[in-house]
């Protein structure tokens, strides 16, 4: 799923500047608050008394890290997932720039190229046993 991140943020640097990423980001962030406020029930609305601070969320998160081995686990993967992720997509999005005189569009579509063939790749091996290859 973070194959999108690389086309999005290639078609909002070509298009604008890469600044407007941020901008994107924010009021992407502002219309999830309102879709939340209005999807959220009325009942948990009206019955919440205590005003939950926002340090008090923090606190208990990563009291969870400590206490909870699998929020642990989950948390090291997804932060290695997105490392990985990003330091090749960065070193290739360079690559692409410098070698071969690429603008972000084109390497926002290299990377799409690049999920159709995994998205390919999740299938050949019934494909593969399919045609007896």
């Amino acid at each position: 799923m973070l194959y999108h991140h690389v086309f999005l943020s290639s078609l909002f640097t070509s298009v604008w500047n890469w600044r407007s990423i941020y901008l994107f980001s924010s009021i992407m962030m502002i219309v999830s608050l309102f879709a939340i406020q209005k999807v959220l029930p009325q009942e948990f609305k009206q019955t919440t008394k205590k005003a939950f601070k926002y340090i008090d969320i923090v606190i208990n998160s990563l009291s969870l890290l400590f206490k909870n081995k699998d929020v642990r686990i989950y948390s090291i993967y997804g932060f290695m997932v997105m490392a990985v992720f990003s330091a090749f997509w960065n070193n290739i999005s360079i690559y692409l720039s410098d070698n071969f005189s690429l603008n972000q569009i084109y390497i926002g579509l290299f990377s799409l190229t690049g999920v159709a063939g995994v998205s390919v790749s999740i299938f050949s091996n019934s494909i593969l046993k399919k045609n007896k290859i």
